[in-house]
């Protein structure tokens, strides 16, 4: 079993790091991605809807689609 040097523990360091970034980067991507399809399913039922708020509590509220 051979040693290893600081230039190999260093290259095995940045590809942990790359691995983890990547995850970290397609864990947001998912979240952007759910957001967006959410605002989509939104509009698609009504254009001028607030966040938070269900059509009929739009409705309720006389400002219904």
């Amino acid at each position: 079993m051979r040693v290893r040097s600081t230039r190999d523990l260093k290259k095995t360091c940045v590809r942990e790091n790359l691995t983890r970034r990547t995850r970290a980067n397609v864990a947001v991507l998912r979240r952007v991605y759910f957001f967006f399809s959410l605002i989509l399913s939104a509009t698609e039922q009504c254009m001028f809807q607030p966040f938070g708020l269900k059509a009929y509590e739009l409705n309720d509220m006389g400002t219904g689609c």
